[in-house]
């Protein structure tokens, strides 16, 4: 009962009691993560389906019964933050070529894509989901620099020093 209480109030529109049953719950351990999927009515089953990388999730979908199906489809990662990023660099290398019509045309098709991403469950959070393209953006287009971002921030400066020598 007590792990429904903020999804109750959230649907009655109790705000006062639901920022007090919010604060208790993260006083008490509770994370962000966790209250996020309870208001979302997000069991811990699929909290923890979520969480996998894409082959291992693939890996149980392969083995799954139909009725698992139907209950962690909706949750599969489909790539969307890839692809994102993908369309983000495209638009820019437009514009900076000077094709404003391409660069609209390509931030129209990205924001189907999130649109859709964000209807079918995929995007729950939108600053995970910016973080997450972000991630990708430096990943594929500046290996060098994700490789810098990936070090504990006190060695960062160290090794940016060692490199501009």
């Amino acid at each position: 009962m007590r792990a429904t209480l903020p999804k109750v109030l959230h649907q009655i529109g109790h705000r006062t009691l639901l920022e007090h049953a919010l604060r208790t719950a993260m006083q008490a351990g509770g994370s962000r993560q966790g209250l996020s999927n309870i208001m979302l009515g997000i069991s811990s089953d699929v909290s923890m389906f979520r969480a996998l990388p894409e082959p291992d999730q693939k890996a149980i979908m392969d083995q799954a019964s139909p009725e698992e199906r139907s209950r962690y489809q909706p949750f599969l990662k489909n790539n969307v933050t890839s692809q994102t990023a993908d369309l983000v660099v495209e638009a820019q290398k437009a514009r900076n070529a000077g094709d404003q019509a391409t660069a609209a045309a390509i931030e129209q098709k990205m924001r189907d894509l999130i649109q859709g991403a964000a209807k079918d469950g995929h995007i729950t959070s939108r600053a995970a989901f910016m973080r997450s393209v972000g991630e990708q953006i430096v990943a594929r287009n500046a290996p060098e620099l994700s490789a810098i971002l990936s070090l504990p921030k006190r060695l960062r400066g160290q090794y940016l020093q060692q490199q501009q020598r």
